[in-house]
């Protein structure tokens, strides 16, 4: 009995160990996956923030242009105004 016991007992501390050393490799697993998961979202945020950077002041001009385009349209839109009308007359 006394002897049936011990073997049962190694035998499970054979498990254990084995147990521990899938679990040691899915914890480093895990610890990888984060860091892959952190580099890819640097990968992503990074470029975005640096384009996001050097692109307010060209669209800043952009927007200041297209600004200037929509007014032109509007007053085309509506037609001569008095003061263009006297011009040419004069």
């Amino acid at each position: 009995m006394q002897e049936e016991l011990l073997k049962l007992l190694k035998k499970n501390l054979e498990f254990s160990k084995e147990i521990h050393e899938d679990l040691q490799k899915v914890k480093r697993y895990i610890m990888w996956q984060r860091v892959f998961g952190v580099i890819k979202v640097l990968v992503i945020v990074i470029p975005v923030a640096i384009g996001l950077i050097f692109a307010v002041p060209y669209l800043s001009s952009t927007m200041d242009q297209y600004k200037e385009i929509m007014g032109t349209l509007n007053e085309l839109n509506q037609g001569p105004s008095a003061s263009f009308l006297e011009n040419l007359l004069k």
